[in-house]
């Protein structure tokens, strides 16, 4: 890509103003990047403890059939 740049750009009447990113480009690109951030922050910040969810598996399941 950075290849066809720099062969347009060598080419009469072309202006490198051209090849600046849409706006709708650099949206997507930081609503993605602000996305990823959050979900690995989600992921770090709100890990249930394995042995509580067991826990509570367990004795749900437990209290279920015994009704």
């Amino acid at each position: 890509m950075i290849d066809n740049k720099e062969y347009y750009l060598k080419l009469p009447n072309v202006n490198p103003d051209f090849f600046k990113p849409r706006s709708e480009a650099l949206k997507y690109i930081q609503r993605k990047t602000y996305e990823d951030k959050l979900l690995k922050y989600i992921e770090k910040e709100f890990q249930a403890d394995k042995l509580v969810v067991e826990d509570f598996s367990k004795n749900y399941l437990l209290n279920v059939h015994n009704l």
